[in-house]
């Protein structure tokens, strides 16, 4: 933003803001501004003078004349709270003012109690504990102080009454801020945001409630997430009450001041949202502000937002102001960002023209120029700006990006991007100028080194992915090289030049690895005209990119060939090794092995070879047809960062089906369970279904109608963004369930997580009809979950790894094991060699009980890939089963009530084929369960994907319920009666296909739609 256009502020409004309200960070109890006197009510006021009897009778009246209202009341407590703060000698002082308030507001039975007397105790029992001592047993932090435990006590309490209460959220927002600050910590834990969002989910139309639920976000801290909710709150409130001059006065002061400190206090690049509302305020105030009009169209166009609306309030502006040239580079800009290039280079040459010092028009000019081609004036206008304002890192990274990609001065660009980065030393951008320079330069070591750090800061950018692929393509890494250059263009397909990068690393690929293949073959004996003609087809495609140099130097390497001055005994590149036998462990080799099990995969390593085990590092892993990942591994797979999760796939699905019922819609099926943390000691998880034919499935109505048999509310929202919602609440607990396509999500709580951490689910294991199962643990986010006082206490299970993630294929003769492991410790020589050791005893162990165990590593820095294949593993499970068959009929009575529990909670069918014992199955129709007279327990509600299927289950209850409770009902209108009286009273859903349901003369109970009887 220009520097100039920063300057915007009204000093009366800011004099203002401080008389009524005060900055979020030093907000404390004795600052909170509930704002009555903004929309025309009276606050409480007590006499300092008075005593307690004259102040509490004041209280007793401002109550009762605002019986209804819970801010009033909040407001006067507040107001008692703050005068016994400054008033009286101590809290506890018998007969002083709290003494007094407190035997007034008391609620001993909320049973009894109106809900406001409910929330003006808690409000007022919160308040005197932020601002009480603790007690003279309490004062070390971990001790539990008695009031804080008796207070915690009373919000167990109002909580199941109040659940449905906005200003019960609010009021728990506010007081839990004010007690996070007790020296013990014991409420320290709290969450006043989340009480304040679900304040606002539940918020009445009313504009006071928005208005004090923006100070309460506000005083919980300078986060922008906090002042996000704020200023959604204030607007929320001044769309409610637009008339209200005084309170749009009011918040433009609050914006102006939360402006202001993001310039001088928090030094912090200022949010996109809290400029556009303090210019979108200004304007409501005065429309034809100038100043105004021009900041909000220039924050648009760099934004790159609104880009005819940003124009349009520019020229507005400039039409107001025609000489400011400030004004004319901001329209100018606008212009730009619209594609309407003779009209921005007007504009910014008028702004030079006015002010010939002014950096901003100099800049954006060079930009203009670059993109339009023409590089001689972009290099002029990049060089005015940098000269006009030294310290500019925008103006310093494009001038040398300018350079490196016109190969005009690679010094002079160098030296201009480390100024830029000595600025701004993490921006993503500037660290792959730098290292594309380097790049440039032959340093290739440091580039690689640059653009990694750049792709971990920003792992999306498209260019940044193309740098690194480039640069691994110029290290003949060629699959880590090939997908860098894929991942650049999935951020990024308009990216120039890609596809022809690809293609050019495709074809290297190829013809390098056969110099390798056919090298590796025969050795020295490789005959020298067949490498030369390889040779000349990789010399031909440099010619091709304009690369002479690299072509130079494979023609001189030809040449030596030719003479016989090179000795083909040695491998001709780095990337490859002729001796494939040796037992060394070269964690920065590279191996290219296309074998796999069919074809001998293992079988070749044990010949000849002291090691079973191959190795390679981050070049090529063999391209089978492995389901896991085409290209090599560099890094721990993009997936989601959470502690455990667990995945049951198809294959599995299918096993189990061949000795238990399972349903059609999930043995094609992959089902995923992520554990996502811990809330009020339960479990927090994300369960993720998906199939590829999803659509001919009813998840959502399946899921709908367990939880309605639950006694669930629940709450439809379809085609949101795309996706099917739902939501489904409980006394206490919520879930959600989001689907779309051939995924659906089901989690817990009232809000359904971002879309991006859905994604993260939904690529941590992919769907493949081979796969068994998977499972994922990350030991430092596991760690993040436990309680804090066991961490010191809990070691680390998986070291000297920190991360596991492994999956589980079939194929024809045998089990696959694809495991990536991130490592605690620097992947060393030592290191592997212990890892192999390890894994050779595995094998030797695997050997023994007839399973032959095929192994093959992949290792660098940053993770270690093991490729294990099991040949002959189910002889090996028979064999161990026999083995330790005297121990099954201690384990066989659990596997059997394991599967008759899981039959009976996918199956409403043929009871009898359930239980593995031929248990018999018991439908309790009061309830919806379905147990076993062989394996009593609390019964299973079954999940039934089909709509025919739960309708008849649906009937079937229906029909016991009136058998086992009405015998003779009479005649037909008496029958439908209660059979409209079971069903409102037994909570039986519905034929989900809109089916009524109805009772015959003989008892029988159908439905209009399925018309079956039961």
């Amino acid at each position: 933003m220009n520097s100039h256009l920063r300057k915007l502020c009204f000093f009366s409004a800011l004099l203002m803001f401080f008389l009524t309200t005060s900055l979020a960070l030093n907000a404390s109890v004795l600052h909170f501004d509930f704002g009555l006197p903004i929309f025309g009510f009276d606050e409480l006021r007590l006499e300092k003078s008075k005593n307690a009897d004259f102040n509490i009778q004041l209280l007793k009246k401002y109550l009762s004349e605002n019986e209804t209202s819970s801010l009033h009341h909040f407001q006067g407590i507040f107001q008692v709270v703050k005068s016994a703060i400054l008033f009286d000698t101590s809290l506890d002082k018998k007969g002083g003012l709290i003494d007094r308030t407190r035997k007034l507001l008391k609620v001993n039975d909320f049973s009894k109690a109106s809900k406001i007397q409910i929330l003006d105790y808690i409000f007022f029992e919160g308040l005197v504990l932020a601002h009480l001592p603790q007690d003279e047993s309490s004062k070390e932090p971990k001790k539990i102080n008695l009031h804080d435990r008796d207070f915690e006590k009373i919000l167990i309490k109002a909580e199941e009454i109040l659940e449905d209460s906005a200003e019960y959220f609010l009021a728990k927002g506010i007081l839990f801020n004010f007690l996070k600050n007790r020296p013990n910590g014991y409420f320290q834990p709290m969450k006043p945001l989340e009480d304040l969002k679900r304040a606002a989910a539940l918020a009445p139309s009313v504009p006071l409630f928005h208005f004090v639920l923006g100070q309460a976000f506000r005083t919980i801290g300078s986060d922008e997430s906090n002042l996000f909710f704020a200023i959604m709150s204030y607007e929320k409130s001044a769309s409610m009450a637009a008339t209200n001059a005084r309170l749009q006065h009011t918040l433009l002061s609050v914006y102006m001041g939360l402006h202001e400190a993001f310039q001088t206090q928090l030094r912090k690049k200022e949010p996109f949202w809290l400029e556009e509302v303090v210019y979108k305020k200004i304007l409501v105030l005065s429309p034809n502000n100038p100043h105004a009009l021009n900041n909000l169209g220039y924050l648009y166009a760099e934004y790159g937002i609104h880009p005819e609306q940003a124009q349009t309030l520019c020229q507005r502006a400039v039409t107001l102001m025609p000489d400011n040239a400030g004004f004319r580079d901001s329209l100018g800009w606008a212009s730009f960002k619209n594609g309407q290039n003779d009209k921005a280079e007007k504009e910014f040459l008028k702004s030079i023209e006015m002010n010939p010092n002014g950096y901003e028009p100099h800049y954006h000019l060079g930009t203009l120029y670059y993109l339009s081609g023409n590089i001689a004036k972009a290099s002029e206008m990049y060089q005015k700006a940098v000269d006009l304002n030294p310290t500019s890192s925008d103006a310093l990274n494009n001038y040398a990006y300018l350079l490196v990609e016109n190969d005009l001065d690679l010094k002079k660009a160098q030296e201009l991007s480390k100024r830029a980065l000595r600025i701004e030393p993490d921006n993503a951008s500037f660290i792959d100028t730098l290292g594309w320079i380097e790049f440039k330069l032959g340093n290739v070591n440091e580039a690689l080194h640059l653009l990694k750090k750049a792709v971990n800061i920003a792992p999306d950018v498209g260019e940044i992915l193309s740098h690194l692929g480039k640069v691994y393509l110029e290290l003949k890494d060629f699959s880590t090289a090939l997908g860098y250059l894929k991942q650049a263009h999935k951020a990024d397909p308009k990216l120039e030049n890609l596809k022809n990068d690809i293609y050019y690393a495709i074809t290297f690929k190829s013809y390098y690895l056969s110099v390798a293949d056919y090298h590796k073959l025969f050795g020295k004996d490789s005959d020298p005209k067949h490498i030369q003609n390889l040779l000349i087809k990789i010399s031909d495609i440099y010619q091709e990119r304009g690369e002479f140099g690299s072509s130079i130097a494979i023609n001189h390497l030809c040449e030596k060939i030719k003479k016989g001055e090179l000795d083909l005994g040695t491998p001709l590149f780095p990337f490859y090794t002729l001796d494939v036998s040796s037992s060394t462990v070269q964690v920065a080799s590279l191996t290219v092995d296309s074998a796999t099990p069919g074809d001998e995969f293992g079988k070749n390593a044990e010949e000849g070879s002291e090691e079973d085990i191959t190795l390679t590092g981050e070049g090529d892993i063999a391209s089978d047809s492995e389901p896991y990942q085409e290209e090599v591994l560099s890094e721990f797979p993009p997936i989601v960062r959470c502690g455990l999760a667990l995945n049951i796939s198809p294959a599995m699905f299918k096993f189990v089906s061949s000795f238990i019922r399972l349903p059609d819609e999930l043995i094609n099926s992959s089902v995923s369970i992520f554990l996502r943390g811990f809330k009020n000691f339960k479990f927090d998880l994300i369960l993720r279904f998906e199939n590829p034919e999803m659509q001919k499935i009813d998840i959502q109505g399946t899921f709908e109608y367990y939880f309605r048999v639950l006694r669930g509310k629940v709450k439809k929202v379809d085609d949101v963004d795309n996706r099917k919602l739902m939501f489904c609440e409980f006394p206490g607990i919520a879930f959600w369930l989001a689907g779309s396509g051939k995924d659906f999500f089901l989690g817990f709580g009232r809000k359904i997580v971002a879309e991006e951490e859905l994604a993260a689910y939904s690529r941590t294991f992919m769907f493949d009809e081979t796969a068994y199962a998977g499972f994922l643990i990350d030991w430092p986010v596991l760690c993040e979950l436990m309680p804090f006082w066991l961490r010191p206490f809990a070691g680390n299970p998986l070291w000297p790894f920190m991360r596991i993630y492994a999956n589980y294929y079939k194929y024809e003769s045998g089990l696959r094991e694809i495991s990536v492991f991130e490592p605690a410790e620097k992947v060393s020589e030592l290191f592997m060699k212990k890892l192999t050791d390890n894994l050779n005893i595995l094998k030797a162990a695997m050997k023994e009980v007839g399973c032959e165990l095929f192994l093959r590593i992949e290792a660098n820095d940053q993770c270690i890939r093991i490729k294990a294949d099991y040949e002959n593993y189910q002889n090996a499970v028979k064999d161990f089963i026999e083995r330790y068959n005297s121990l099954q009929f201690i384990v066989k009575p659990y596997i059997d009530q394991l599967l008759c529990n899981v039959g009976r909670s996918f199956c409403v069918e043929k009871f009898e084929e359930i239980c593995p014992v031929k248990g018999t199955s018991i439908m309790n129709p009061f309830v919806g369960t379905i147990s076993c007279s062989s394996h009593p327990d609390a019964g299973s509600i079954p999940f039934i994907f089909s709509q025919e299927a739960r309708c008849r289950y649906s009937m079937r209850r229906l029909k016991e319920i009136l058998n086992r409770n009405f015998q003779n009902p009479g005649k037909i209108s008496v029958k439908q009666r209660l059979l409209e009286k079971v069903i409102m009273e037994y909570n039986i859903p519905s034929c989900s296909e809109g089916g009524l349901y109805s009772v015959r003369d003989d008892g029988n109970v159908c439905c209009s739609v399925h018309d079956k009887e039961h």
